[in-house]
């Protein structure tokens, strides 16, 4: 087995027993490129997983005297894109559920201090 500089046979053999101590006797070393979808779950998600994305929300908010009181206006999901916020497969029945982030939402919110 080639070892990086600086690492010997026992400590390598050290760690590798710690390694299968904790996520068993079953691994798989490949290229770094390489998918393992297969690996990772009994019901790949491919077609359902969230790509990466950008969200932009912003607030402006007025207070007044002592912080008594305060009006906001807000905007959520400037994008307005379809987001989702988790996917998984239902494991009796074997389909899979999608929750949505919420579309473009706006509005004002009044705070009153008491």
């Amino acid at each position: 087995m080639i070892l990086p500089n600086g690492v010997t046979e026992a400590s390598m053999r050290a760690a590798l027993t710690e390694f299968s101590a904790i996520v068993g006797n079953e691994w798989f070393f490949g290229p770094e490129n390489e998918r393992l979808t297969a690996y990772n779950d009994a019901y790949p998600l491919d077609d359902l997983a969230q790509q990466g994305y950008m969200m932009s929300n912003a607030s402006l908010t007025w207070r007044g005297p002592e912080n008594r009181y305060s009006v906001a206006v807000y905007i959520d999901n400037i994008e307005n894109e379809t987001l989702k916020a988790t996917s998984f497969v239902q494991p009796i029945v074997g389909l899979p559920v999608v929750t949505l982030e919420a579309p473009r939402t706006y509005g004002i919110r009044a705070r009153f201090n008491f």
